[in-house]
């Protein structure tokens, strides 16, 4: 008599899963969060934007803008996000969403 129990408990588990039991939340993230570069080197920091349910990020640097907190220690594309390094010192690289406190520590040497 339990088989059948055990089955249906089963069954519905399956079925509530499969219908879009998961209540998406919008997640967002960068590439990276702290990152050392040399005087006159650069990378390009990445913004990635997600879902809770499928844990998937794909970039969606199009919709922000970046800025640095010291453009004289590291300077920052506002459309691309290409971070160059001017001279020694730390900075903080943002983009300006509206999903919340992001941010890149910038190390340069």
């Amino acid at each position: 008599m339990r088989l059948p129990v055990a089955f249906a408990i089963c069954a519905l588990l399956a079925s509530a899963s499969s219908c879009g039991g998961c209540a998406s939340v919008g997640l967002s993230r960068l590439s990276e969060t702290e990152r050392t570069i040399a005087v006159g080197q650069s990378f390009v920091v990445t913004y990635e934007e997600g879902d809770s349910c499928t844990n998937i990020f794909a970039p969606g640097n199009g919709r922000v803008r970046w800025s640095s907190s010291d453009t004289t220690i590291a300077v920052v594309d506002s459309a691309t996000g290409r971070v160059t390094g001017k001279r020694i010192g730390d900075a903080t690289v943002v983009p300006n969403t509206n999903t919340g406190p992001l941010s890149l520590l910038v190390h340069v040497r």
